[in-house]
């Protein structure tokens, strides 16, 4: 045992400075979650960025083919020629502008896609364009429209790792 008591021992050992295993253990508990939560934040938060960019560029498509319309008289069978790299005859659209949606299909069928299961693409840089066809109000399914609609097809992609339809009409 020892004495404090004795003047050239007590400086010794009241006089320590440092940390404890249970601080350290403390501190490192803490740091381990911090790490932890934005590990799992991150992923969630880059998804939705893509996500919001994938509805930013069919906002962007079927804003062009709304100007396509308007100025061709509302006639979707003026505006649903395409050219040889899927890009709609007439509609000032700069492909070098969309940032998650690369490619643009458009549909020249005389009919909606209600009879068509796979009308949504099947990954998420993919949009479908079908004209006479209208969004339902979920904003994920479509049904036939009159001969001056369309829709934007497309994916998003969900926190469960599949893809989520999206559909934007025009």
């Amino acid at each position: 045992m020892i004495n404090i008591r004795a003047p050239h021992l007590q400086n010794k050992y009241l006089n320590k400075k440092g940390f404890t295993i249970i601080e350290i253990m403390i501190v490192l508990a803490v740091a381990s979650l911090i790490m932890l939560i934005v590990f799992l934040a991150v992923p969630a938060l880059q998804r939705n960025a893509r996500n919001t960019n994938r509805t930013a560029d069919a906002t962007k498509i079927a804003s062009s083919v709304n100007e396509c319309l308007s100025n061709r008289n509302n006639v979707t069978t003026s505006c649903d020629a395409h050219d040889a790299n899927s890009q709609i005859v007439g509609v000032t659209l700069d492909n070098t502008t969309l940032r998650q949606l690369t490619t643009v299909n458009v549909n020249t069928a005389a009919t909606s896609p209600a009879a068509s299961p796979g009308a949504f693409p099947a990954d998420t840089a993919t949009a479908n364009i079908y004209f006479r066809t209208k969004c339902g109000t979920d904003g994920s399914s479509y049904s036939a429209g009159n001969s001056q609609q369309f829709v934007v097809l497309y994916n998003n992609e969900s926190s469960g790792g599949g893809n989520v339809n999206r559909c934007i009409s025009g």
